[in-house]
């Protein structure tokens, strides 16, 4: 499989982190999705990928709407495929979407059922001659549709996801609601409208990115659980694995073994 990504530019820089492409034949490839706080929006340009939820086996759209995922879930293609997505930063889905993100969350929904509007942008990337045209459609598409939400909520959440990107895991959403003089489940709220899950939720898995990245270097299981917030290395263990479906020492060897 071929995958390339690219820049958006500067005016939706704050509001998309990428766009990226797929291409490729397979007579069968499984690839499993870990939890990333990467709400996507997917156009297949062939034959939709089979996605393995904890609602059983099911074909994807056409076009797709993925909200934020808490756990693994598994994706199955087969033959030809080529797809055009577009991956926006956590807290930003609600900006193009009249709808609160936590009714996305875990969910691949049909972009068609949102808005009939889709259906013809689909067609026009679907037509699209190369990936610089495709990209110049979307984001036609997208400043047309941007509006601004309530202001002063999103940079409270805004201004927590900043501190967490920045490997900050001592700044817990309890800290982060007593600085702002609100209430967690206030914050709790913010979060969920805009991100699609708790802030306590968007910690977690924020964590769990950084120990899966530092897998991959000499430290220890103990170092790793430390370095990440995490009260010990059981905790950590049992955080891991109910993201990732193995436990860390699994998937060191796991690297280990394809490294190789």
């Amino acid at each position: 499989m071929k995958i390339e990504t690219y820049c958006p530019d500067q005016y939706l820089s704050s509001l998309i982190k990428c766009y990226w492409t797929l291409e490729g034949t397979t007579t069968f490839h499984t690839e499993k999705l870990l939890p990333k706080c990467e709400p996507q929006i997917l156009f297949h340009l062939n034959e939709p990928f089979f996605e393995n939820s904890n609602i059983g086996l099911h074909k994807q759209p056409y076009c797709l709407i993925s909200g934020q995922i808490t756990n693994y879930k598994e994706i199955v293609s087969k033959g030809r495929a080529e797809l055009f997505g577009v991956v926006f930063h956590p807290h930003t889905l609600i900006n193009f979407f009249n709808i609160p993100a936590y009714e996305l969350t875990n969910s691949s929904i049909d972009l068609c059922i949102i808005n009939r509007k889709f259906k013809q942008l689909h067609n026009k990337i679907l037509h699209s001659k190369n990936t610089p045209e495709k990209i110049q459609v979307i984001e036609q598409f997208l400043k047309k549709h941007f509006h601004i939400v309530n202001s002063h909520h999103s940079k409270i959440v805004y201004d927590y996801i900043q501190k967490i990107e920045t490997d900050n895991f001592f700044l817990t959403p309890n800290n982060i609601s007593d600085y702002y003089g609100i209430s967690t489940r206030h914050l709790e709220r913010m979060f969920k409208n805009h991100v699609g899950i708790s802030a306590l939720e968007f910690y977690k898995i924020s964590r769990f990115n950084k120990s899966f990245k530092l897998l991959s270097a000499s430290m220890s299981l103990t170092e790793i659980a430390y370095e990440t917030g995490h009260y010990d290395q059981s905790y950590f263990t049992k955080c891991f694995k109910r993201m990732s479906g193995l436990s860390p020492k699994q998937y060191r060897k796991l690297i280990s073994s394809t490294c190789r």
